[in-house]
């Protein structure tokens, strides 16, 4: 398997789990406390986290292979 290939699944695999974490993390957050946020609110961050530095790959690599090739 190549680099391109596994990032690419995991980008679509952390989007899944993305989605999973959103639920409950909009629940606690409407309807929790203000004041102290429930714990699971901060849930979605780490895996949008991942979708930014897989995603940004995935951007970024079709323009390095033209500079790649040009030169």
């Amino acid at each position: 398997m190549s680099t391109e290939s596994v990032i690419r699944k995991t980008h679509r695999v952390v989007a899944g789990l993305f989605l999973i974490t959103i639920v409950p993390a909009a629940y606690f957050s409407f309807t929790g406390d203000p004041s102290s946020p429930h714990p699971l609110v901060y849930a979605p961050l780490l895996p949008l986290l991942l979708l930014t530095v897989t995603g940004t790959y995935q951007l970024v690599l079709p323009w390095t292979r033209r500079r790649r090739a040009g030169a």
